[in-house]
């Protein structure tokens, strides 16, 4: 009887983590324009507020078709995991140790995952180099244009997962002090913004949070703050060869 407790709660821990990868994923894919053109917005939206198992396999075949599951697949071949492994899918949205993994050439691989005439495709021989995290993917105009207008610039802001200090939290609404991008020497510079506390609930002043769209997706820690800074830093030195 006691090593059939342990199964179950080893099989809920699991199943958990799986799920877990599903639901941050789902945060932030929320407010994408992509996800919008799936007309598939409320239902992802009502899965993050109610992540119910039962809603499981639909969200999986959403979250399959955006553009970041691309990238997903990449990171969870090279450290052989599966594609919405938690870790993975935090590679690519924050950063961390699995994008250790890639290589120079390794973006080429989602070449097969891609319709020959989808348009993407030059997006990721444009990608060549750098690294399969969304701040690079969010920067990839820079490498089209460099005329850039005033709604072009603040939809790329916008689509940048940035980091942001909680220094006022009224209701559902908090004032982060933030960066943004200084497209004129593309460069980050500071920035006190007022956005979206979106789901987020056990949260003080001094905290730290990812933001995506205007809207606070998680609470993280210094070191990932850091880590988030540097990387975009990296994405912004990349595509300003």
């Amino acid at each position: 009887m006691t090593k059939i407790l342990i199964f179950v709660k080893l099989f809920l821990v699991l199943e958990g983590e799986v799920l877990k990868g599903e639901i941050i994923t789902a945060l932030y894919s929320f407010g994408c324009p992509e996800l919008k053109q799936f007309g598939a917005e409320k239902f992802i939206f009502n899965f993050i507020r109610n992540p119910t198992k039962s809603k499981i396999a639909q969200v999986r075949t959403i979250l399959q078709r955006l553009e970041p599951y691309l990238f997903y697949e990449l990171i969870a071949k090279k450290n052989k995991l599966s594609p919405l492994d938690l870790k993975v899918v935090k590679a690519h949205w924050l950063g961390n140790e699995l994008l250790k993994k890639i290589e120079k050439e390794d973006i080429k691989e989602c070449f097969p995952k891609i319709l020959s005439h989808d348009m993407r495709i030059l997006k990721i021989v444009d990608l060549i180099g750098g690294l399969p995290h969304h701040n690079f993917d969010a920067l990839w105009i820079l490498k089209k244009t460099k005329k850039l207008t005033r709604p072009l610039q603040e939809e790329i802001t916008n689509c940048l997962i940035r980091t942001g200090r909680i220094i006022e939290i009224k209701g559902g609404k908090i004032s982060v002090e933030t960066e943004k991008i200084d497209f004129d020497n593309l460069c980050l510079t500071k920035s006190i913004e007022e956005i979206s506390r979106f789901f987020l609930k056990e949260i003080k002043t001094g905290d730290f949070v990812s933001i995506h769209f205007k809207r606070a997706r998680e609470k993280i820690s210094l070191q990932t703050a850091k880590n988030l800074k540097k990387i975009t830093q990296e994405a912004l030195l990349f595509f300003e060869r």
